[in-house]
């Protein structure tokens, strides 16, 4: 079983109907915990069941996000295919190495952060704002461990969103 981590609920958008489209209603803290104290490292699905069964899918960013503030998380990582937040998509060295959540909206604005990096940063921005300390946007396809390197503090190639 899933031992029903997350309970969903309808995603709303103004008067536009989403279908199946859900966001994290509650994170069940008890069991993710018990989980890793068994030596167990959870998976997480973003697909979770609201309280009357129906099945939502979930924003994976936004699930990373639910459970990284249910747990009060110092750190959050987000993988993806890329380094972090490029100033110039077509600029590996144009890389913003830390980003004021405040600057945001402004960095959307002007294009810089588009696509689809705009519901990561979002994401990250609100992490932030719920109490998450440091966010990073780090390349998962990397020969070293990102996250193994975050964890002793030692310098990444990444972008740190506070």
């Amino acid at each position: 079983t899933d031992s029903s981590i997350l309970i969903a609920c309808k995603k709303q958008i103004s008067d536009v109907d989403l279908g199946f489209v859900g966001e994290v209603e509650s994170v069940n803290t008890v069991a993710l915990k018990n989980l890793c104290k068994a030596g167990f490292v959870p998976v997480v699905s973003p697909v979770a069941q609201d309280i009357n069964g129906d099945f939502y899918n979930i924003n994976a960013d936004d699930v990373a996000l639910g459970v990284a503030s249910a747990l009060k998380a110092s750190k959050l990582v987000f993988l993806s295919n890329v380094d972090g937040v490029l100033k110039d998509v077509n600029d590996k060295d144009s890389l913003i190495t830390e980003l004021n959540r405040k600057d945001v909206p402004e960095l959307i604005k002007e294009g810089i952060i588009s696509g689809g990096m705009i519901p990561k940063i979002r994401s990250c921005a609100e992490g932030i704002k719920s109490g998450v300390k440091e966010i990073f946007i780090a390349n998962g396809s990397c020969e070293e461990s990102i996250l193994k390197k975050l964890v002793e503090n030692k310098e990444v190639r990444a972008t740190k969103i506070y």
